[in-house]
């Protein structure tokens, strides 16, 4: 049986994974091809773990998502929490091959968390992806800067919605100076998520009291609509992120109004 499972399984793993995203996208049908391969993975990784539990873990991962995807968020948090259960067992065995992909999970999970609006809950997965990509940073330079910008971004999510909005300033603040190093220094791809955060750091800014704030709120939100006109108007690709376009127009748009308001009150 063995042997059958591993010779059915060599065509599979996250490739595999990939292909059925392709065929049937964020489906049922998805989902449940998926479990057929995760089922087949637990029985190979209590036979030989070393293979198979760093791929059992990927599939997890990626099926998590597409649980999320559907809008089936707790059970897409109990797949991510098996994933960095098994990212744990993997990093304390080989700590330079798999911390990379425990940050991931990490940063992941605290993502599931905020589909649920658990945002305390969210914190320490985060905040220790975060610890482990500043180490990574420290160890590769600028490999994983656009991990730990992400991380950050969601910290400030985080904080931001549980009112904590010094904190969530501080964390936002950083994840805007990498996003700009990185589209100085690399690459234009990096300006819808600059825009991103630029928009966070902007509602930020106007729930904290004080003319500065209100400054520096309208130079980012301005820097913002620059970097989608720039966008819409010398990038074809832009079309290819419908929902990143639709939440910063619409975020822009009400965050003038609050703008507004601002230089009203300052």
């Amino acid at each position: 049986m063995e042997k059958l499972l591993a010779s059915l399984a060599q065509p599979l793993g996250r490739f595999a994974f990939k292909v059925i995203s392709f065929l049937f996208g964020s489906s049922q049908a998805a989902v449940e091809v998926t479990q057929g391969i995760v089922g087949i993975y637990r029985k190979l990784a209590e036979k030989n773990p070393d293979i198979y539990l760093p791929i059992l873990a990927a599939i997890l991962d990626d099926l998590g998502d597409n649980y999320s995807n559907l809008g089936h968020y707790e059970e897409a948090l109990k797949i991510i929490e098996k994933a960095v259960k098994i990212r744990k067992e993997l990093v304390s065995r080989d700590p330079d091959r798999f911390t990379p992909d425990l940050a991931d999970t990490l940063h992941n999970l605290g993502v599931k968390y905020a589909s649920l609006g658990l945002y305390e809950e969210m914190l320490n997965p985060i905040q220790k992806a975060i610890k482990i990509y500043r180490e990574l940073v420290n160890r590769y330079s600028n490999l994983y800067l656009p991990d730990l910008a992400s991380a950050l971004h969601n910290l400030g999510v985080a904080y931001f919605y549980l009112g904590r909005y010094e904190k969530a300033l501080k964390a936002t603040e950083e994840a805007v100076r990498i996003r700009r190093k990185l589209t100085k220094e690399y690459s234009d791809s990096f300006l819808p998520v600059l825009a991103q955060s630029l928009t966070l750091e902007v509602t930020i800014l106007l729930r904290i009291d004080g003319e500065e704030n209100c400054r520096r709120a309208k130079e980012n939100l301005e820097e913002a609509q620059e970097i989608i006109e720039t966008i819409y108007e010398n990038y074809e690709n832009y079309e290819e992120y419908p929902l990143l376009w639709t939440t910063l127009i619409g975020t822009i748009l009400n965050l003038e109004e609050d703008l507004d308001n601002c230089s009203k009150t300052t």
